[in-house]
């Protein structure tokens, strides 16, 4: 069984996540951010396991494998939309709001 829970620790790594990315968007120093964007990272990390073995446990059996094996592909999309929204957003609102307008949707 699991110690603490899935969905705790889901909502504690979103909020993290969150939390964290709005902070690095108005950090004063490069240490600040730096700092800021290994927090993320650690709630990021954090979250992967539990998504990971609540996929595998409320897909159907016979679709297990292929449910796991599509689990990637919003990581991916992301990415590449991600691109799309910092060229929108970069020239009029900088770096800073680059990472708010990233931090919010998630």
């Amino acid at each position: 069984g699991d110690r603490f829970g899935r969905k705790p620790i889901s909502v504690i790594s979103g909020l993290g996540v969150s939390v964290g990315g709005v902070l690095s968007a108005f950090a004063k120093t490069y240490w600040q951010f730096l700092l800021l964007r290994i927090i993320i990272g650690f709630f990021m990390g954090m979250g992967t396991g539990p998504a990971v073995a609540l996929s595998g446990e409320v897909a159907p059996k016979k679709l297990r494998a292929a449910a796991l094996a599509v689990l990637p592909i919003p990581w991916g999309l992301g990415v590449s939309i991600g691109a799309g929204i910092a060229y929108a957003v970069i020239d009029p609102y900088g770096w800073q709001g680059l990472i708010l307008a990233i931090s919010l949707v998630f």
